[in-house]
């Protein structure tokens, strides 16, 4: 059978003087001038933000080539039927002149310095516009019952998610905080976005910056002390003037970054206003200005590295050593050390006790384990509340993914009811698993994973005789199931 004449072609070497915005494109209305259709389209189809992009991943999309017809009058030249957007970012990126105003000038000529314009394009060819039409359609009108393109609901947008790049909440640190103007393209430029994902990535740094979740921008507390403190992040993390080394740099080690997250806590940055649920940052210029007394300067190691990179009317303070210990509650008498080895074990400073001995190769788990034990109980309630419930979670999964009873979805009382019924199966005497079972039964129990779940998510704020008391209930469990594995 001969296929039909499909009426376009695939050409290579078109360069971007040959590539014309379309007058009639249904973004606008018809226009005649190019300038007016830039200062149109940059007005309002985002396209500063499509440049951003291509400057960050350094490329065009491979999947998206532009659509062109060539025109009647200038053999050589194109029409760009399909993709106007793209063409209209790379002509400003090219050409910052083309800008229509000097502000939008300077803007792109900031990213034309990071971004180097391909000579020549790959694109698609169509003998007219009836013949781009349709294709066209496909991409602007919807669903059409399967044959246009469908958008991902909510869970293949989730799905889709975890398979994203690691640096994906440093990302939308960066894009936050260059759209409140704390930032600008060049101080961006500066930040290295692997340090920033580096520390990031600890509970313990994200829980002293009143941050949410591993991948995308949520406060846990008031919104003006997390956007404070995470200005201060970005004052620690910008290159020094004397070319000393930052407060968060690339080459610091996890104890470091433990050492920094305390730190935060210890110079007052750290927010304290607990919200009842986590949520997403407000709109940028929401506050005009944060107080410079939360915001401080960033010296560091001892040395008084000049103004705040962040905030230029902001004059440093006296050199600080470096990472400080965790500053003592001063209302609280000072009580002489007891002789080792005569501690009570109530008074650890860290939950896990050090003769809890496990092995197992799961990654998580071990990480959970380290995070743990270099995370002091005291002044650090959040954090060691999270890594308790997380640490038991990951236990009772590995160990229900083990017996072949896990499955995706499960509520946390489920989890803990399939563990039981396990370890039951395996002889474990029904007095070692009492608790447990009052943890399946009883979501509010004092140790259940919903109890410990709310300090985290919601304004109950844990205390050390909680956590330890938690700790202690779960104990035995958590041993007999790490041994049977």
């Amino acid at each position: 059978m001969k296929m039909a004449n499909p009426g376009f072609r695939n050409q290579d070497g078109v360069s971007l003087n040959r590539l014309h915005l379309d007058t009639q494109n249904p973004r606008h209305d018809p226009l005649e001038d190019e300038d007016e259709i830039i200062a149109q389209l940059y007005k309002d189809e985002q396209v500063l933000n499509l440049a951003k992009d291509i400057v960050a991943k350094g490329t065009l999309s491979p999947l998206d080539r532009p659509g062109v017809i060539e025109m009647d009058d200038n053999p050589g030249h194109y029409i760009v039927v399909e993709g106007n957007r793209r063409t209209c970012a790379l002509k400003l990126l090219h050409d910052p002149q083309k800008a229509p105003t000097p502000e939008v000038r300077a803007t792109f000529e900031a990213l034309s310095k990071r971004f180097e314009v391909p000579p020549s394009f790959s694109v698609v060819v169509f003998t007219d516009r009836n013949a781009a039409r349709p294709w066209i359609g496909l991409r602007h009108l919807g669903a059409q019952d399967g044959a246009g393109t469908r958008t991902w609901d909510a869970a293949q947008k989730s799905r889709y998610a975890e398979t994203e790049s690691p640096n994906q909440l440093a990302l939308a640190l960066l894009d936050h905080a260059e759209k409140s103007g704390w930032i600008d393209a060049d101080m961006r430029d500066q930040l290295a976005i692997t340090t920033l994902t580096r520390y990031l990535s600890s509970p313990l740094v994200r829980a002293a910056l009143g941050l949410g979740n591993h991948r995308e921008l949520l406060y846990t507390h008031d919104a003006s002390e997390v956007e404070a403190a995470l200005r201060q992040f970005l004052a620690d993390a910008a290159p020094v003037h004397d070319g000393g080394v930052p407060r968060v740099h690339s080459r610091s080690r996890k104890l470091e970054r433990e050492a920094y997250a305390r730190e935060l806590a210890v110079r007052g940055i750290s927010p304290r206003s607990l919200l009842p649920f986590p949520s997403q940052p407000p709109e940028p210029g929401w506050q005009d200005d944060l107080s410079p007394d939360v915001v401080e300067p960033a010296p560091t190691h001892g040395v008084d590295h000049g103004p705040d990179p962040l905030d230029p009317g902001i004059t440093p303070s006296q050199p600080e050593p470096g990472p400080l210990p965790p500053a003592p509650d001063p209302g609280k008498p000072v009580q002489p050390r007891p002789p080792r080895g005569k501690q009570h074990p109530d008074d650890r400073m860290y939950l896990m006790p050090t003769d809890f001995a496990f092995t197992h190769s799961d990654k998580a788990l071990r990480r959970l384990r380290g995070e743990f034990r270099s995370t002091p109980i005291d002044d650090h309630e959040f954090a060691v509340n999270y890594l308790l419930r997380a640490f038991i979670e990951r236990v009772l999964v590995l160990y229900a993914k083990h017996r072949g009873v896990h499955r995706s979805k499960m509520t946390d009382q489920k989890l803990v009811q399939v563990c039981v019924e396990e370890l039951s199966k395996e002889g474990v005497p029904d007095n070692d698993l009492k608790l447990m079972r009052v943890a399946m039964s009883d979501e509010n129990s004092a140790h259940s994973l919903h109890t410990l779940g709310t300090a985290v998510h919601t304004s109950l704020v844990a205390t050390r005789k909680s956590l330890v008391g938690a700790w202690d209930n779960w104990e035995k469990a958590l041993k007999i199931m790490l041994s049977r594995m």
